[in-house]
């Protein structure tokens, strides 16, 4: 019976990684729109729950790379269900914590599932194409699972603002719940796959060597990092921003679920522009993002409040598969999960620094500051782009490795 479930998901991996993508953002979605409120009702500080995030993040760039190298050698199926159920474990203690130090553990065991997570379900679906002689799938199914998270997220989010009515704990605690299940469906369903088992620690080298050669795996790192700390902008500053808007807090969940409409709206146009100039696209998706912090910083109130929804979430939700279609495009097949936690590793480290210092900012300046400090980064990166275009003389982002 498990052998027949096998056989029929990897037949069908694309059909199978947008499902178990779309199903991990239900359980992500659950929580998302109302974490901050839920951390500054337990009494901590912006600072305190920018210390949280650093932990989260901060467990998970130790052990991403090392991890990567594990679902290479070990299995991708594996180690992807392992860190959905270390996931579920600390959403579960989120849940239960009343102290800060407590919170802490829940963050860090989220960041070992985190690191378990990144690149091993990908990796598993690009590979398992690959070997069906189904390579052209990858670009659209990576776009489509980006879609689906998206959508998966404004379901838990829709749950939330329209059937929820108990207390924010609760959902900490169904979210764990969808976690452990998907964990335990992805290890009856899916077949494994894995990397070169035949090189052992050379594998970790081997990616390092190759990331370091690579300008374009560099830059779109880089790249990641800023757009990582515009985010954190904007998840800090959204949720207390609607409630000083008078919308109350059980109703945050349908402005998540409009915030991940517009991002898989990103996806749907990213699928009609991907073949455009690629350093184009990506300052655009940073214009986008810059613009709605502007916006929201110079006018203030509901309509600018959704413009910044709605435009962040569109330059997010394009870059988003543009990041992981070119990030597959340039790794070949024998290291690809070792390259792309290391790249996770590199993200998330410049990530802890921008998110700390955005929460302090937070606290000392206000909501505010905040906002002209995520339109700073936004336009830094524009520039970024534009002069690297301009040295080159070319289309950056243009090189292709091999995948067979």
């Amino acid at each position: 019976m498990v052998q027949k479930a096998h056989q029929i998901f990897s037949h069908r991996a694309s059909s199978a990684y947008v499902g178990v993508r779309t199903l991990h953002a239900v359980a992500a979605g659950l929580i998302e729109g109302i974490s901050v409120i839920y951390f500054l009702g337990r009494g901590l500080s912006f600072f305190e729950i920018a210390v949280i995030y650093g932990v989260y993040l901060g467990t998970s760039t130790i052990l991403d790379f090392p991890t990567g190298t594990l679902a290479d050698l070990f299995g991708r199926r594996k180690i992807y269900a392992l860190g959905l159920f270390l996931m579920g474990c600390g959403t579960f203690i989120y849940a239960i914590s009343p102290y800060f130090w407590l919170f802490c553990i829940g963050a860090s065991i989220r960041g070992a599932g985190l690191s378990q997570m990144s690149g091993s379900l990908s990796s598993w679906c690009v590979d398992r194409l690959i070997s069906l002689g189904q390579k052209e799938k990858i670009s659209k199914t990576l776009a489509n699972a980006s879609i689906g998270f998206y959508l998966g997220s404004m379901s838990g989010g829709l749950f939330v603002g329209l059937l929820f009515w108990g207390d924010l704990w609760m959902l900490f605690v169904l979210s764990s719940a969808v976690y452990f299940t998907i964990s335990f469906l992805v290890m009856v369903l899916l077949e494994e796959n894995y990397g070169d088992k035949t090189r052992g620690r050379r594998i970790a080298f081997d990616a390092l060597r190759y990331y370091l050669k690579s300008f374009d795996l560099v830059l779109l790192t880089l790249l990641l990092i800023f757009l990582y700390g515009c985010y954190s902008t904007f998840v800090y500053v959204w949720q207390p921003s609607a409630i000083e808007l008078g919308i109350p807090e059980l109703r945050l969940g349908l402005i998540l679920a409009l915030h991940l409409a517009f991002q898989a709206l990103g996806g749907v146009i990213y699928k009609r522009i991907a073949k455009f100039n690629r350093a184009l696209l990506s300052a655009g998706c940073f214009l986008l993002v810059g613009a709605a912090f502007f916006f929201n910083w110079s006018y203030g109130g509901f309509i600018s409040f959704f413009t910044m929804i709605g435009l962040f979430s569109l330059g997010y939700g394009i870059f988003s598969p543009f990041y992981q279609t070119l990030s597959h495009e340039f790794i070949p097949n024998n290291v690809r999960a070792s390259v792309i936690s290391l790249m996770g590793t590199i993200t998330i480290g410049g990530a802890i620094v921008l998110s700390l210092v955005i929460g302090r900012v937070i606290d000392h300046f206000g909501l505010s500051v905040a906002l002209l400090f995520g339109f700073s980064l936004a336009s830094f990166s524009v520039i970024i782009i534009f002069i690297l275009s301009l040295v080159k003389g070319k289309d950056i982002l243009g090189s292709v490795a091999a995948n067979d």
